[in-house]
C-alpha cells in the first residue's frame, strides 16, 4: 500500500487501520454473510469501470467463501499499525 495513502487513512480514522506489509494486495474482497463472495483489482470510481480493464468474480460457492475466510484471518493476523 503506497505510505501517502497510509498515512492519510490513519489520520483519519486512527489506530483502526491495519496493513499487511507483505505481500502488498492490491484486490478487494467482500464476503457477505458467509454465502456471497466478491473478488475484483477494480477501484470504485468511474475510471475503473469505464476506461480501465479490471477483474471480478462473485461466487455463491461454500467452500471458496471458506478458503477466503481463512486467507483473511491469517492476513489479519499479520497485519500490523501503520
Amino acid at each position: 500500500m503506497p505510505s501517502s495513502h497510509v498515512a492519510d487513512t490513519k489520520k483519519d480514522l486512527g489506530d483502526s487501520v491495519l496493513a499487511l506489509p507483505n505481500p502488498y494486495i492490491h484486490a478487494k474482497t467482500f464476503i457477505i454473510d458467509d454465502t456471497f463472495a466478491y473478488i475484483g483489482s477494480n477501484n470504485f470510481p468511474s475510471l475503473s469501470f469505464n476506461t480501465e480493464r479490471e477483474t471480478t468474480l462473485f461466487t455463491y460457492n461454500p467452500d471458496v467463501i471458506i478458503t477466503l475466510n481463512a486467507l483473511f484471518e491469517r492476513d489479519l493476523s499479520h497485519a500490523t499499525i501503520p
